[in-house]
């Protein structure tokens, strides 16, 4: 199982998000959901993170994941910022985001070799992190 991001774009004037990157989950494994944290800042206050999600199915797209979200997170410190909105733009000092994904998916039931028995079905987790350049 391998993924990765590979475009973090600003959509609408930076109202949304594209996020995307390569997904192969292997064969057997025929639906995801790609869970991600948007990283962008070093750790301060000022930092903002949004959380979302994508699903994977390998019918709809077999080689990669993607989703459209709303660009708007929250600030590190859990506080309001007056005159700030916790969302990610392109700024000269922090060009980077750090995308950080968890993917789910379900391995089917499997007969046994040489055998009648079926091994019940089991989940698969896959992590990844990497700084992407916003878009």
């Amino acid at each position: 199982m391998t993924g990765r991001f590979t475009n973090i774009t600003l959509l609408n004037g930076g109202v949304d998000l594209r996020v995307q990157g390569p997904f192969n989950p292997g064969p057997n494994i025929t639906a995801a959901r790609v869970l991600f944290l948007l990283v962008q800042g070093d750790g301060d206050g000022d930092t903002v993170i949004i959380e979302n999600q994508a699903k994977w199915e390998k019918n709809a797209s077999p080689n990669s994941w993607e989703a459209t979200v709303e660009n708007s997170g929250v600030f590190a410190d859990g506080k309001p910022h007056p005159g700030k909105e916790p969302k990610l733009h392109l700024d000269p000092q922090h060009p980077m985001v750090r995308g950080i994904a968890l993917a789910i998916g379900i391995q089917p039931a499997q007969k046994r070799p040489n055998s009648d028995k079926f091994d019940p079905p089991s989940i698969e987790a896959l992590t990844w992190c990497a700084e992407v350049p916003l878009a």
